[in-house]
């Protein structure tokens, strides 16, 4: 398992200096998020209008770092290097998953392509902004799904099926663009393995997501990766 350890080392290494930053712009809607579920409890956050973004995932992760490394008492604030380095750790783990996607997608040079996700600027601003987490946690929970789904095709296990569900609904419960793309991504995939005319579905799956007519579901994942 030298490639998985080297992946996750070229992850954090890139992302070393980010464990030292503090809280930058909007970081501060943080401490407004735990006041509110201090005063309303998590159903405020799930359940109602409250939170100024419908982030349910998102918030319920800082609520629960909140809860087992507390604020710094020189300021009264969360301390800022523990979402940096869940930040990072989530991304990592997204990193290890798209391999294993392209793995079972049967994709050459599977563990390079995740490898430059890994370690592109790209994804610095959803990194190493504690913000921004809602785009690396919906990014694991969508590759997840892929990577159930893919094994429930192989397999046709139900359960893989369920889990495949249960992994997208959470990452599809947040805002932004990177929720679109998700779902872009699972209809194209959707129409890709729909049972049929194999020529039709790709087709189809070609207008909902671009994937090519020749390679089928193959480009699905890499096409959503670079979109993210």
């Amino acid at each position: 398992m030298w490639q998985a350890a080297a992946l996750l080392a070229a992850t954090l290494l890139a992302y070393l200096p980010v464990l030292d930053a503090g809280f930058i712009w909007n970081d501060d809607d943080l401490t407004a998020i735990l006041a509110l579920v201090q005063r309303q409890g998590l159903s405020a956050i799930w359940f109602s209008s409250e939170a100024f973004n419908y982030w349910p995932m998102t918030w319920t992760s800082y609520w629960i770092e909140h809860q087992v490394f507390g604020t710094n008492p020189a300021t009264g604030l969360p301390h800022p290097t523990s979402y940096h380095v869940i930040n990072v750790l989530l991304h990592a783990t997204a990193s290890l998953l798209l391999w294993r996607v392209l793995v079972q997608l049967g994709v050459p040079g599977a563990w390079l392509a995740a490898s430059v996700f890994a370690v592109h600027p790209v994804n610095v601003e959803s990194v190493a902004w504690i913000t921004q987490r809602k785009n690396v946690l919906a990014m694991v929970f969508y590759l997840v799904a892929m990577w159930q789904f893919l094994d429930f095709e192989q397999t046709s296990r139900r359960s893989r099926y369920l889990a495949a569900v249960v992994a997208f609904l959470p990452g599809h419960a947040q805002q932004g663009s990177h929720r679109g793309n998700a779902d872009a991504a699972a209809g194209t995939g959707l129409v890709a393995t729909w049972p049929g005319d194999p020529d039709r579905c790709c087709e189809n799956a070609a207008l909902l997501g671009g994937v090519d007519r020749d390679e089928r579901s193959r480009d699905l994942v890499p096409a959503s990766a670079g979109d993210w």
